[in-house]
């Protein structure tokens, strides 16, 4: 035997609303509610074509997502992952721009560096991680972005190595 419960919302024994659908399957928690800190929505985006600037001001890497948080009290979980090269005596910054805005300062979230001589060159993972309070339920964007530190060629996905920037709405 099957049984099947249709509600549009739930409330606790004080009669205050936790939960609540759209009729769309799309479904709200209410602030503390039970289910807080689950993951609601996740949007990712791939690259795998070589980026490279000698600019010391943040470019774009070409890594940029969208989301739209069903809730003001949700917050976004960003994580970047990239393969950065850099050559001999090179310095290479990575961070993250919220709707065209640096999250990290100029020195973005890390940096790689290659203090040797000629051949000396350094390839690696790069990875930033930054949680957001977007405090909307308006698309927000997200972009991963990249500088040189003293004007050498920098690159991000040589190789056409993918490089990835992942969101996760978790319910607040």
């Amino acid at each position: 035997m099957t049984s099947i419960l249709k509600v549009d919302s739930l409330q606790d024994s004080g009669g205050n609303q936790i939960l609540s659908s759209d009729g769309a399957g799309n479904i709200t928690y209410t602030t503390g509610a039970t289910g807080m800190g689950k993951v609601l929505q996740v949007v990712t985006d791939t690259i795998n074509t070589t980026t490279t600037t000698s600019s010391t001001s943040f470019v774009d890497t070409g890594l940029s997502i969208n989301i739209t948080p069903s809730s003001t009290s949700s917050k976004i979980l960003i994580l970047v992952s990239a393969s950065g090269y850099v050559a001999a005596t090179a310095t290479m910054y990575l961070t993250i721009a919220k709707d065209g805005t640096n999250v990290a300062g100029s020195n973005g979230f890390g940096y790689l560096y290659s203090g040797g001589a000629a051949g000396d060159d350094i390839v690696a993972g790069f990875t930033a991680l930054h949680l957001s309070s977007p405090n909307t339920t308006s698309s927000v964007n997200y972009k991963a972005q990249f500088r040189s530190g003293d004007t050498n060629i920098v690159y991000i996905s040589n190789g056409n190595v993918v490089s990835t920037i992942l969101a996760m709405e978790i319910a607040g």
